[in-house]
């Protein structure tokens, strides 16, 4: 969405009042801290599935839906320059 928030959907069984769901949409209450992790291409050009870079702590600040559950997350650092620009596509 931006360099400070990221969308991200839940898995499409996760229920909004399931331990998944509550961990996702509340982590302080639930003693969860959530850490972000992305893929910045699905395969490597070799055909070897590419790894995860890491993007740091992120805490959401808007959800909606369920079964997948929507989240809008604040992340804790800016999205760096090359993954804002891969993002916006």
């Amino acid at each position: 969405i931006s360099e400070q928030r990221m969308h991200w959907q839940s898995q499409s069984t996760t229920p909004r009042d399931s331990p998944t769901g509550r961990r996702l949409r509340d982590p302080v209450g639930e003693r969860y801290e959530l850490l972000m992790f992305v893929r910045e291409t699905e395969k490597l050009e070799d055909g070897r599935t590419a790894g995860f870079r890491f993007l740091g702590p992120v805490v959401p600040v808007w959800d909606a839906g369920e079964r997948p559950i929507s989240i809008e997350f604040a992340l804790a650092h800016p999205l760096p320059g090359a993954l804002q620009r891969l993002a916006a596509g």
